[in-house]
């Protein structure tokens, strides 16, 4: 995953979380269904995940999808980890900002939580703007991802006090994310909001904030982790019921075949067989 300037987002080695980063996170099948119905792609269509990680998120696509599935993640180490659990999507460690695919390549690029990862968030939108879409065909682009509002009434924000000043440096509100996507000439933006449930109990849903499941908390500094992790721990304790319900925003955008715009990418490919 790309990493942003200094004061819009916070270097983190994915390649050193690999090895434990799946005993915290996981994905359902609801949002990759849901950006795979609407962008309505078959067998005949090549559809890309960026930022992919580990393949959590993939594999739900793979499952459910007809069509050839790509991913791409800059992070060795994660796509090493998607390659074991993957079985028929082509992995590709590459920039998202610099893919080494051909115009038109997809009918569907999609990612999930990685917009904060992006530190050119125009040059992402043009390069997918660039990757989707041909003449007899749309192309599409889905994110998913938290805004402002979410990011400030996290239920994590109320027991690390820098949570939220962390996740706005990072992440782009969501009119913000609207507005670039027209601008890289998308035609149709829409947003969807999303409700997730977290954890199937507040004891679970503690275990995964030891484990720090998010990057988040991983960038808190270490004596306040420590110092908050003690006050969740003892409000689970106490039988405290928690606010388990992820709520985000779902980007759907779209171009229609006569807008396709013809640009050439020149970077090389690296890729990783599945």
């Amino acid at each position: 995953m790309d990493d942003a300037p200094p004061g819009r987002s916070m270097r983190f080695d994915y390649d050193a979380v690999s090895e434990h980063y799946d005993r915290h996170r996981s994905w359902t099948g609801v949002l990759p269904r849901r950006i795979l119905q609407w962008a309505g792609t078959g067998p005949s269509d090549a559809v890309l995940e960026i930022g992919c990680g580990t393949g959590n998120f993939t594999l739900h696509m793979e499952r459910i999808s007809r069509s050839r599935i790509v991913a791409l993640d800059l992070s060795f180490g994660m796509l090493a980890k998607a390659a074991g659990k993957l079985s028929r999507t082509s992995l590709v460690q590459a920039d998202a900002i610099r893919s080494p695919f051909p115009d038109g390549s997809f009918a569907l690029v999609a990612g999930a939580f990685v917009l904060h990862h992006i530190g050119d968030r125009d040059a992402l939108f043009r390069e997918i703007r660039r990757l989707v879409g041909a003449p007899n065909r749309p192309g599409r682009a889905a994110f998913v991802t938290t805004g402002h509002a979410e990011i400030r009434s996290h239920p994590l924000a109320e027991f690390f006090p820098s949570f939220a000043a962390v996740d706005l440096a990072r992440f782009p509100d969501i009119p913000e994310v609207e507005v670039g996507l027209r601008r890289s000439g998308f035609e149709d933006v829409r947003v969807e909001p999303v409700e997730v449930r977290r954890s199937a109990s507040e004891r679970h849903y503690l275990e995964k904030v030891r484990g720090r499941f998010i990057s988040t908390l991983s960038l808190i500094p270490r004596p306040e982790f420590e110092e908050g992790l003690a006050r969740l721990e003892a409000a689970v304790a106490s039988g405290r019921r928690l606010d388990l319900t992820w709520r985000g925003s779902l980007l759907l955008a779209s171009v229609s075949p006569s807008r396709r715009t013809a640009c050439v990418s020149n970077r090389p490919p690296s890729a990783l067989s599945s």
